[in-house]
């Protein structure tokens, strides 16, 4: 069923010029110029700006890089397919998780009411991947994936939000875990330390990401 569910994705994503090879062999996503690289490639880079350079910023720009491709992708499906049922629209998007190697993700809690999400992340190939290469860590790792959920549930909920990962996989842990909620209940969550680092400076201190903004141009 998922390979099924899978394989008519990407023909759809397919169908409307999605994914595609410009006439220059230039791989293009959504018109975006893109690149397939391996997994252990993105691992060693992260674990060396980790190691050398400082943690939070590092941190920062792999969540907020990963927000603004979680707004895009929903606006992709909502603006260019016409869906606008939010639970459509994710269930979609967690199969383009799958499609690109992000894993898959369940769902444990979804509180439409208050807008807080707990996700599970059953398996996690990147994770895994990191644990294999660089051993059991202290703190989580998934900065792009939270990011990019936080991202996915802005655009779905209409107000700032942030996610923090409550487990990973990168610290002996049967899987990933993340909570998802708007910002503006952070002072109302009993956070701990770890949790609290995972707190996101203001995208603002990077005025670079304007031009990613400006370059995925779903939003605009």
């Amino acid at each position: 069923m998922i390979a099924r569910w899978t394989n008519s994705f990407v023909r759809l994503m397919g169908g409307h010029g999605i994914f595609r090879f410009d006439r220059n062999g230039v791989l293009r996503v959504a018109g975006v110029e893109a690149l397939m690289l391996p997994m252990t490639s993105f691992a060693m880079q992260q674990f060396l700006l980790n190691k050398y350079l400082d943690r939070h910023i590092v941190q920062d720009i792999f969540y907020h890089t990963g927000k603004i491709q979680g707004k895009v992708a929903v606006r992709i499906l909502r603006d260019k397919f016409g869906i606008k049922d939010p639970k459509r629209i994710f269930s979609m998007i967690m199969e383009q998780y799958k499609m690109v190697g992000m894993g898959r993700n369940e769902i444990l809690k979804l509180d439409r009411k208050n807008h807080i999400v707990l996700l599970k992340k059953v398996v996690a190939p990147y994770e895994e991947k990191y644990l294999k290469l660089f051993g059991t860590q202290k703190e989580p790792v998934s900065q792009g994936h939270r990011g990019a959920t936080a991202g996915i549930f802005e655009e779905i909920f209409g107000e700032e939000m942030v996610t923090i990962e409550k487990q990973c996989k990168v610290q002996g842990k049967q899987f990933c875990l993340e909570e998802t909620f708007p910002t503006r209940l952070i002072k109302k969550k009993d956070l701990s330390p770890m949790e609290k680092r995972q707190l996101p400076s203001p995208v603002s201190r990077y005025p670079e990401l304007r031009q990613l903004e400006q370059t995925m141009h779903y939003l605009r």
